[in-house]
C-alpha cells in the first residue's frame, strides 16, 4: 500500500494523542515518511503501514490516533492497518523535560509579578486606610435629664486619659451668635416662629460644620451632646402641621453623620426626679413624652441603647465599652459620612 498523501496532523492536548488523516491509493505494501511536530520541534519519523490478508484498498480520508505506545490499529471500511512508528525515547524524555523546564519559565515570572501586584496592593490599601484614619464622632441623645451630659463629660476625660484627643461638643452651642438667641428662647427669655427656630437650631450645627470635618480628619475625637437628631424630635414633637419628621429632616442633610449614637433611655419618673427639670421650654411632662416618642420613631438598628436608669458607674462602664469600639474602628480607617436626603 501507498500512502500519497497526510493531509492532517497535529496533538490532543488532553492525553498526548496524535491524529492525522492519509488517503490511501493502492493495496502496496510501502512506506512513508511524514514530517511530525511537536512542542515546537520538528521530528522525522518513519512509519510502516502493512494491509491485513486479502490485499484490499482502504477508503479515503481514514482517521488515526498515534498514541506514544509503539504501535496502533485502526480500520477502515475494508481492511485492518497496523502502523509502527519510532518515536525514540530519547526524543520523548528530552520532549517532557523541555516542556517542563518552558512551564517553569513561564509560570516562576509570572508568580513574582503576581506577588509583586499583590505587595502593591496590600501597600496601596495599608495607605489608604491610614489616610481615612481619624478621630470619631460619638454623639449622646435622649430627652432632656437623661444624664448625657453627665456621660459625655466622663467619656471626654477617660479618653484623653488614654492618650486619645478628644474634645467635648455641646448642641446648641449658646456661645455663637445664633447660639445666643437660641439660649433667650430655651430660657423664654424671647420668642419665635416654630419653624423659623428649627432653622436656627440646624444653622447652629450648620456652622460648625467645617470645624467638625477638620477636627475628626486631624484625629480628635468628638464627643458631642446632642445634635440633629434632637432637632427633628424636638420639632416634630410639637405636633404642628408642616412641621413632620420629614421637613425637619431637610434642613439636616449635609451635615456629618455620627460614627456611633448612644441613645440614653431613662423612664420617666426618673428623670423628672433629676435636679433643674421644668428649668427650660421644653421640660414639660407632655413635651418629653412626644420627644419620646419620635425618638423610638427614628430609632436605628446601629444606635447603642443604654440603660440611663441605672447608676451613673455603671452606665459609664457600657459607655467606655461603646466608645472604645467606635474608637478604633475610626482609627483603623473610615470615611466620614454625611446625612443623605431622607435619611
Amino acid at each position: 500500500m501507498r500512502i500519497s498523501r497526510v493531509s492532517k496532523f497535529k496533538k490532543q492536548q488532553k492525553n498526548n494523542d496524535f491524529h492525522f488523516i492519509a488517503s490511501k491509493t493502492s493495496a502496496v505494501v510501502g512506506v512513508v515518511v511524514v514530517g511530525i511536530v511537536c512542542g515546537g520541534e520538528r521530528q522525522r519519523v518513519a512509519i510502516v503501514y502493512s494491509l491485513a490478508a486479502g490485499g484490499a484498498t482502504a477508503t479515503a480520508a481514514t482517521t488515526l490516533t498515534i498514541q506514544t505506545a509503539t504501535t496502533v490499529s485502526f480500520t477502515s471500511s475494508s481492511s485492518s492497518i497496523r502502523c509502527c512508528f519510532g518515536f525514540r525515547s530519547s526524543y520523548t524524555e528530552k520532549k517532557r523535560k523541555n516542556t517542563n523546564a518552558r512551564a517553569a519559565r513561564e509560570t516562576t515570572p509570572g508568580k513574582k509579578k503576581n506577588q509583586k501586584q499583590t505587595n502593591e496592593e496590600d501597600n496601596n490599601m495599608a495607605a489608604a486606610a491610614k489616610s481615612l484614619s481619624r478621630g470619631a464622632f460619638i454623639l449622646f441623645e435622649g430627652v432632656d435629664r437623661c444624664g448625657k451630659t453627665t456621660q459625655a463629660s466622663k467619656l471626654v476625660e477617660s479618653l484623653n486619659q488614654s492618650g486619645v484627643a478628644s474634645e467635648l461638643w455641646r448642641y446648641p452651642d449658646r456661645t455663637t451668635t445664633i447660639g445666643k438667641m437660641i439660649d433667650d428662647y430655651l430660657q423664654c427669655k424671647a420668642d419665635s416662629d416654630d419653624a423659623s427656630m428649627h432653622l436656627l437650631f440646624a444653622a447652629n450645627r450648620w456652622e460648625k460644620k467645617k470645624m467638625m470635618e477638620e477636627k475628626l480628619r486631624a484625629g480628635v475625637t468628638l464627643v458631642v451632646d446632642r445634635y440633629g437628631y434632637s432637632g427633628v424630635a424636638f420639632t416634630s414633637a410639637k405636633k404642628l402641621p408642616g412641621l413632620d419628621q420629614q421637613w425637619c429632616k431637610h434642613s439636616e442633610t449635609g451635615l456629618v453623620k455620627p460614627d456611633c449614637l448612644m441613645y440614653m433611655e431613662i423612664s420617666e419618673d426618673a428623670a423628672k426626679k433629676r435636679g433643674g427639670f421644668g428649668e427650660e421650654r421644653y421640660e414639660t411632662t407632655e413635651m418629653q413624652k412626644n420627644v419620646r416618642e419620635v425618638f423610638a420613631d427614628l430609632r436605628e438598628d446601629w444606635w447603642n441603647v443604654v440603660d440611663a436608669d441605672r447608676t451613673i458607674e455603671e452606665v459609664q462602664k457600657d459607655v467606655q465599652t461603646i466608645a472604645k469600639d467606635a474608637v478604633e474602628r475610626c482609627k483603623r480607617g473610615k470615611e466620614l459620612e454625611h446625612f443623605e436626603p431622607g435619611w
